[in-house]
């Protein structure tokens, strides 16, 4: 019979994989300590839950919540990194902290509601542009014709006022 503790643990996993958008199970085997510290700082920073679960208990709160392909990427010591906004910023925040970092740590794969991602699509996710990003791009192109045109309308004004300046001088210039 599980104690309370295990129970807690369960309803604790089942909660946040119920209210993520994305679930990121890594191995970290070979991590130091203060490497686990960092990283968890580093995720903490950009909202991202970083958390070591028991694979049997993830097993069984993904069971409870009808995922119970989750076991899938719960290979060895397995940690999730728990996103609740954009999903890629997850992806990214932990792919570019091994990067950076050149932690040992792997990323086996995701769910992301009701679908599974393998490691690889994960890694191919954190490629991508933010959200922000997507749409700061969305708003230059749309900006782009507009601002040509203005170039052009304000060109034939440029045109017009060198035309009328330079009669002037002539005008003022001519002695007849």
């Amino acid at each position: 019979m599980p104690n309370q503790y295990k129970e807690n643990q369960v309803e604790q996993i089942k909660d946040m994989l119920d209210r993520c958008t994305i679930a990121v199970a890594a191995s970290y085997a070979g991590m130091s300590a203060s490497a686990m510290d960092d990283l968890r700082s580093k995720m903490r920073d950009n909202q991202i839950e970083f958390r070591v679960v028991k694979n049997t208990l993830t097993i069984r709160a993904a069971n409870d919540l009808g995922k119970p392909a989750i076991d899938k990427i719960l290979i060895g010591p397995t940690a999730l990194a728990f996103g609740y906004g954009d999903v890629i910023s997850v992806a990214k925040g932990l792919s570019d902290h091994i990067n950076a970092a050149r932690i040992p740590l792997v990323i086996n794969g995701a769910v992301m509601g009701s679908e599974m991602l393998t490691g690889e699509q994960v890694t191919r996710m954190a490629a991508l542009p933010s959200k922000d990003e997507l749409i700061a791009r969305l708003i230059g192109q749309m900006q782009a014709p507009i601002g040509s045109f203005v170039n052009v309308m304000a060109g034939s004004l440029r045109g017009l006022m060198t035309v009328l300046t330079r009669r002037v001088d002539q005008i003022g210039t001519d002695p007849s």
